[in-house]
């Protein structure tokens, strides 16, 4: 396998012999980047750093794959990584972000504090204490501690922020963190779980009713938490431009807008087809891919 550095470097190269400046310029705005935003004089720094702020944020298939797409016959020198840890984002401001992450020995609860003269704090449960979690469905949450967060107590670890803006009710974040959980206890088979070629022929897309169009929702929410998320999402997976529904509202009616969009052009499938296949690993994608199927 290419070393990091010699496989960007590559990479870089490639793209700088196939692109000329108006077409990077074109290849930015699909992936929600502004060109004249990337550090560089030159177009060749702009693509250095054009794959550091996808290799940065662990997308640089996002970048891969909208290339492949305007030069279908470029091979870049990439593979997908492997995933080492599942992860859930549960809090983010621009100076901290909360993660749980499964590790070997159960699962860790990390704040990540950038502040000045502040510290990360970590705290980890057990395997066993999961279990006893997950059977007494001991998560408590409570949402009124802020405008913009809340707090909630995962059994003994108590007193986590979460962000409103991810997790717009208490039932969301349960959901979210239960199914999470979850992954830590239950046995994946690698083939049933390969969600790069995804049928979801049961559930009738375009026509779902009630609980079933909520969480269709909810988990686009959970997945794509920013406009920048989803509108990165579209262009790279289904080449759709959010721009065509954009509006200034909230963005949760923004999502319901797409959703009607997506059932007049007969899409919907295709659009969580294409989220899963950006965020494999979001637990409530997960869950309702397993639904679709029962």
């Amino acid at each position: 396998m290419l070393k990091k550095n010699s496989m960007q470097t590559q990479m870089r190269n490639l793209i700088n012999e196939s692109f000329s400046k108006n077409e990077l310029m074109l290849l930015c705005f699909d992936l929600g980047l502004d060109y004249d935003n990337l550090e560089g004089e030159t177009k060749v720094l702009k693509i250095q750093n054009l794959i550091g702020y996808f290799s940065r944020r662990d997308e640089l298939h996002h970048l891969v794959s909208a290339v492949n797409k305007k030069r279908p016959s470029l091979s870049l020198p990439y593979s997908q990584p492997q995933v080492i840890t599942k992860e859930l984002l549960v809090f983010e401001t621009s100076t901290q972000r909360t993660i749980l992450r499964i590790i070997p020995s159960g699962v860790e609860i990390h704040l990540e504090d950038s502040q000045p003269g502040k510290n990360d704090r970590r705290r980890t449960l057990s395997t066993e204490e999961v279990t006893r979690i997950l059977q007494e469905k001991n998560i408590s949450i409570r949402p009124n501690y802020t405008k913009n967060s809340g707090l909630f107590d995962l059994g003994p670890r108590k007193n986590w922020l979460y962000s409103k803006r991810i997790y717009s009710t208490p039932e969301m974040l349960k959901e979210a963190l239960l199914n999470f959980l979850k992954q830590l206890t239950d046995s994946y088979d690698s083939h049933e779980d390969n969600v790069t070629n995804v049928l979801l022929l049961d559930w009738d897309w375009n026509n779902l009713k009630g609980k079933q169009y909520e969480e269709f929702l909810n988990a686009l929410l959970s997945a794509f938490p920013s406009r920048n998320d989803l509108r990165r999402m579209l262009r790279i997976e289904m080449d759709y431009h959010l721009s065509e529904i954009e509006s200034e509202g909230k963005y949760i009616d923004l999502l319901d807008e797409l959703l009607i969009q997506m059932k007049a052009f007969g899409r919907r499938q295709e659009l969580f087809e294409s989220a899963i296949r950006s965020r494999p690993q979001n637990p409530l994608l997960l869950e309702l891919k397993r639904k679709s199927r029962s």
